[in-house]
C-alpha cells in the first residue's frame, strides 16, 4: 500500500545537475554545481592560464632575442659575415614581434579588453611564432656552421666568444618561442573545431 513516508523519500533524491525544474514543494536547495555558468567559467580560467603561459614563453624569447641582438652588436665589423649578419637579422625581428606580443597580451590580460579580436588574434599568434621559431632555428644553424668554419682557422678570440654567445642565445629564443607556437596552434585548432 501506497504511504505518505514513500512520497517524502521520493522528494528527498536530488536532481541531476543543471536540472531547472523546480520541486513541487518550491525551488530545489542550490547544489555544487552551477550549471553551464560554470563550465564557461572553468573555460575561461584554463584560457586565461594558457594566455599567462605564452606570454611568459615569449617574454622569454623577447629577452634571449633581445641579448643575441647585443652581443651582435657589439663584435666589430659582423656585417661581413653572412652567418652573423643573419643571426642579428633574425634577433631583431623576433625581438620586435615578440616585443609587440608582450605589449598587446600583457595589455589584454591586464585590462580584460581585446585590442585585436580574439578570431583574428588567434591566427595571428599561431603564423607569427611559427614563422619566427622557424627563422630563429635556422639562423642558429648558419651562425653555428659559421663559428665552426672560423674556429678551425683561429683557435680562440674573443670576437668568436661572442659570436657563439648570440648563436646560444638564438638558440635558446627558440626553444622558448616553440612551446608558445605549440600553444597558440592549440588555441587555433580549438576554435576551428567549434566553428
Amino acid at each position: 500500500m501506497y504511504n505518505m513516508n514513500q512520497t517524502e523519500k521520493v522528494s528527498d533524491v536530488p536532481r541531476p545537475p543543471g536540472s531547472d525544474v523546480e520541486d513541487e514543494d518550491g525551488p530545489r536547495p542550490e547544489s555544487n554545481f552551477k550549471g553551464v555558468s560554470d563550465v564557461q567559467k572553468w573555460k575561461e580560467e584554463d584560457w586565461m592560464k594558457k594566455g599567462v603561459l605564452a606570454l611568459g614563453l615569449r617574454a622569454c624569447a623577447l629577452l634571449f632575442s633581445f641579448l643575441s641582438f647585443i652581443l651582435m652588436v657589439v663584435i666589430p665589423n659582423f656585417h661581413l659575415d653572412q652567418g652573423s649578419s643573419f643571426v642579428f637579422a633574425i634577433a631583431l625581428i623576433c625581438m620586435v614581434y615578440t616585443a609587440i606580443q608582450v605589449g598587446i597580451k600583457g595589455d589584454e590580460l591586464r585590462t580584460g579588453r581585446y585590442i585585436i579580436s580574439p578570431e583574428i588574434a588567434v591566427w595571428i599568434d599561431f603564423i607569427g611564432d611559427q614563422v619566427v621559431a622557424y627563422m630563429l632555428l635556422a639562423s642558429a644553424s648558419a651562425g653555428a656552421m659559421s663559428i665552426h668554419i672560423v674556429k678551425l682557422f683561429v683557435y680562440s678570440h674573443p670576437t668568436i666568444d661572442k659570436a657563439a654567445a648570440a648563436v646560444a642565445m638564438s638558440f635558446l629564443a627558440f626553444f622558448a618561442l616553440a612551446p608558445a607556437s605549440l600553444i597558440s596552434g592549440y588555441h587555433l585548432f580549438t576554435d576551428l573545431s567549434r566553428s
